[in-house]
């Protein structure tokens, strides 16, 4: 059975899904702290010391959105 994670990639439609996978592999690849968790139904990466980022989608025009949120202290 599919992850949760990986599941999400796969039901997105082209050219969402090569946006999607190639982020995907930008951010893993770009610091080895960086973590990829499945929170409210939605990618997120996260570290101890930045921001976290969530990928995501509009629903009615099925454009990819990419949000990077503030950690609080």
């Amino acid at each position: 059975m599919l992850s949760q994670l990986n599941q999400f990639y796969l039901e997105q439609s082209e050219p969402n899904r090569n946006y999607f996978l190639a982020l995907r592999e930008f951010i893993n690849n770009y610091d080895e702290q960086i973590s990829e968790e499945w929170k409210y139904k939605l990618p997120f990466f996260t570290t101890k010391t930045s921001p976290s980022v969530i990928f995501g989608k509009f629903k009615k025009q099925d454009n990819p959105i990419l949000e990077l949120l503030e950690q609080t202290k």
